[in-house]
């Protein structure tokens, strides 16, 4: 099993939002005015993200960037924290 860092963490809180809402990550992308793999993109070829970007995401999602945010336990108990 792939250890997960904070920003698959984030990436599944997108894709838990995303379920919800009864859309995709692409179509979120497309919403934002961009190609249809952006977001996955941003997580694939990079080791960080903005809180701007965060926000796109949330907004185009209709939630709080917050809900987009792993919890403090979820943090805490990634291995390369402890």
């Amino acid at each position: 099993m792939e250890e997960m860092g904070l920003l698959g963490l984030i990436k599944q809180h997108i894709d838990i939002e995303c379920i919800k809402k009864k859309t995709t990550i692409s179509e979120i992308s497309k919403k934002m005015g961009k190609n249809e793999r952006y977001i996955s993109n941003k997580f694939n070829q990079n080791n960080t993200i903005s809180i701007d970007f965060l926000y796109q995401v949330a907004k185009e999602l209709e939630c709080d960037v917050s809900i987009l945010l792993p919890s403090s336990d979820q943090v805490n108990s990634l291995k390369s924290f402890k």
